[in-house]
């Protein structure tokens, strides 16, 4: 056995750990957002209120993105989660289909736990997101509503905490909000552990963005066939991840009332994978 089908091995194994990590963390996810009676929101909630609320479900949410199911769904829109929230849960086995096949073209080796973790992390912070936006979690600034409460919630703690180490203290939390964010904080630190920068990806999520998915699907492949192949093999896969692109089907594509690409589908699906992954 060479060395290249040794690295293929051992990317294969890791891979199907992640998968039963995953599977395991979305069952147990699943029974406590179904058996949980968690404390509703109403007119008469607080801020503190509204961020136990969502740093509580959002751990538990963002485990059953590749997971879902209707009843989960059901019970998630009766605490007032809505279709924005929920139109970001895709399925695993169909995002796994499509690992296995880009790494099954001939020309092409993909590090599949890390295109998976990119898929993942990427709906994780569109759900996180949409969550901010669903519940109206927004802070105004004079005129414009230029922050939220988590993503202002998160920087100020991160900040906190960095002096607090400067300093070599442990600083304490003046409320509850506070103390649910940083047990969130701690909660994504173990289980990333490492593998993107944390700080950068939670403050940017908030925002909702995460622009490091394209630099690892852009950096854990090789390829002997041509870049635009590369892209055009990536295409089915980018469409179930980037709903919030225009990623059209190849029948949305031959409807339009506009003819782009000269009509060439593929030409178009290249287009829109390589203005994800080389944009700034």
């Amino acid at each position: 056995m060479n060395r290249i089908e040794d690295i293929i091995n051992e990317d294969n194994n890791l891979f199907q750990s992640e998968l039963d990590r995953l599977k395991l963390e979305a069952t147990i996810a699943r029974d406590i957002i179904l058996t949980t009676p968690f404390k509703r929101l109403d007119n008469e909630s607080t801020e503190d209120d509204i961020i136990i609320f969502i740093v509580e479900m959002i751990p538990l949410v963002s485990s059953i993105t590749l997971f879902s199911d209707e009843l989960v769904e059901v019970k998630l829109r009766s605490y007032g989660f809505s279709s924005v929230v929920i139109k970001w849960f895709t399925s695993c086995d169909l995002i796994v289909g499509e690992i296995n096949r880009i790494a099954n073209v001939n020309g092409l080796i993909i590090l599949k736990p890390a295109f998976l973790t990119a898929a993942r992390f990427y709906l994780e912070t569109k759900i996180f997101h949409a969550i901010i936006e669903s519940f109206d979690l927004h802070i105004k600034h004079g005129k414009d509503y230029e922050s939220n409460i988590l993503h202002k919630a998160f920087d100020n703690l991160f900040r906190k905490r960095e002096y607090n180490s400067s300093k070599g203290q442990i600083g304490k939390m003046k409320n509850d909000g506070n103390l649910f964010i940083d047990k969130l904080i701690t909660l994504y630190e173990n289980k990333m552990k490492g593998k993107l920068d944390f700080k950068k990806m939670l403050l940017n999520g908030t925002r909702g963005g995460f622009t490091e998915s394209k630099k690892v699907f852009s950096s854990n492949y090789v390829a002997s066939i041509s870049k635009p192949k590369v892209y055009f093999e990536f295409y089915p896969l980018f469409k179930m991840i980037y709903k919030d692109r225009n990623m059209y089907s190849e029948y949305d594509f031959d409807e339009l009332s506009e003819v782009i690409y000269n009509g060439n589908y593929r030409k178009y699906k290249i287009s829109r994978v390589k203005k994800i992954i080389e944009s700034k």
